[in-house]
């Protein structure tokens, strides 16, 4: 596989599991912690709707980087800087 099916996969997946934590992140909150009140519910809702944005995004940047040469480099770069890799 190549770098642009590499990371056209990885993108499709993160926006797939970006639509589904929005869609379904209260069903997923009330069976993960089925005895908090409604304010609970309520912040673990906007906590997947968070969750999911930055899926959506981070799959949006990695479809859209799939065609440049230096994404590799970009992403190697970012890891150095985070202190994940030396």
């Amino acid at each position: 596989m190549n770098q642009k099916n590499i990371f056209t996969i990885i993108g499709v997946i993160l926006l797939l599991q970006g639509f589904a934590f929005y869609l379904m992140g209260d069903k997923m909150g009330s069976s993960v912690f089925p005895n908090l009140d409604q304010a609970g519910s309520n912040a673990t809702t906007n906590l997947f709707q968070v969750i999911s944005m930055l899926s959506i995004v981070v799959g949006l940047i990695s479809f859209a980087a799939r065609n440049s040469p230096q994404v590799l480099w970009y992403l190697q770069q970012a890891l150095v800087c985070l202190g994940l890799i030396p």
